[in-house]
C-alpha cells in the first residue's frame, strides 16, 4: 500500500523494514522498533526496487533538519547513518573526513572552547592568526595513560610542564636548574648548578677593624679572585669613608 500521509498510530509503530519490503515507498514512522529514535516523527522514502521479505532494504528518513540513511532487510532496518547537512544538523556519532574546515570558529562542548580565526595577521598578546580558546585551561594529555603532564592556563597566563621547558638547546628543569650555552665551562652547554659549583665561594665579612688602631684609617677588603678577601690601606686614596666606628 502507499502511505504518503498519516494512516494510523498503529501503522506508524510497525517496522520500517517490513513495510518497505512490501513495496511501500512513502511512509510515516513514529516509535517504530527500527526507527532512528523513539521520539521524532519520521518521513520515510524507500529506495529498494525488489519487493521481498528477505530483500535488502535502503531508506531515507527525514525529520526536521535531520536526514539519515537506513540499511536493512524486511526484518527491519539494522543501521542508520547521518547524511551531512550544510548547517543545523545534529550528529550523535563520530565524523571521519580527510579534511575539515571551519570558516571562523570550531567549537567544543558548550561553545566556550575551540579554535577561532584570529583578527590579526601576527603573533602576540594583542592578536594572532589563530587562537585556541578555553574558559580556563588547555591540557596536553597522553593517549596511553591519559595523564596530563603539561597545560596552559588561559585565565592566568601560565605555561606549566611536569618535567622541564625547552627552548632550542636551553632547558629549565623542574628542580629549578637551568641548562644552556651560557653556563658551559668550555666543552659545550652546561648546567647552572655545575657552573656555580666550580666557582669559589664568597667569604662573608664578620669583623671590621681599623689600621694601626687609628679610626681615621679604616681598611678596605678586596677579592683577589681566589675567594679570599685581603685587607689593604692603599685603596683608600681619594675615597670618602662614611662608616662610623
Amino acid at each position: 500500500f502507499l502511505a504518503g500521509t498519516f494512516v494510523s498510530d498503529a501503522i506508524d509503530r510497525t517496522s520500517i523494514g517490513a513495510r518497505a519490503a512490501t513495496g511501500c515507498q512513502f511512509m510515516r514512522a513514529h516509535q517504530a522498533p527500527d526507527a532512528p529514535d523513539q521520539v521524532s516523527f519520521w518521513q520515510i522514502i524507500t529506495l529498494s526496487e525488489v519487493v521481498s521479505p528477505t530483500t535488502v532494504v535502503d531508506v531515507l528518513a527525514v525529520s526536521g533538519n535531520n536526514v539519515l540513511f537506513g540499511h536493512g532487510t524486511g526484518a527491519g532496518i539494522t543501521s542508520w547513518r547521518h547524511v551531512a547537512m550544510l548547517e543545523g544538523g545534529a550528529f550523535t556519532g563520530g565524523i571521519s573526513a580527510p579534511n575539515m574546515r571551519g570558516d571562523t570558529l570550531v567549537t567544543v562542548g558548550d561553545g566556550t572552547g575551540g579554535m577561532a580565526k584570529g583578527d590579526v595577521d601576527g603573533a602576540g598578546f594583542n592578536g594572532n592568526n589563530l587562537n585556541i580558546k578555553s574558559w580556563n585551561g588547555i591540557g596536553f594529555q597522553n593517549s596511553e595513560d591519559l595523564a596530563i603532564r603539561a597545560y596552559i592556563s588561559t585565565r592566568l597566563g601560565v605555561i606549566a610542564a611536569a618535567e622541564n621547558l625547552q627552548a632550542g638547546n636551553a632547558i629549565f628543569n623542574k628542580n629549578g636548574d637551568v641548562y644552556g650555552d651560557i653556563w658551559g665551562t668550555g666543552s659545550g652547554p652546561g648546567w647552572l648548578s655545575a657552573y656555580i659549583a666550580g666557582r669559589p665561594l664568597r667569604q662573608y665579612i664578620t669583623m671590621v677593624g681599623v689600621y694601626q688602631n687609628d679610626k681615621t684609617k679604616p681598611f678596605m677588603l678586596h677579592d683577589d679572585g681566589s675567594g679570599v678577601f685581603l685587607a689593604t690601606t692603599d685603596m683608600l686614596s681619594g675615597y670618602v669613608q662614611s662608616i662610623r666606628f
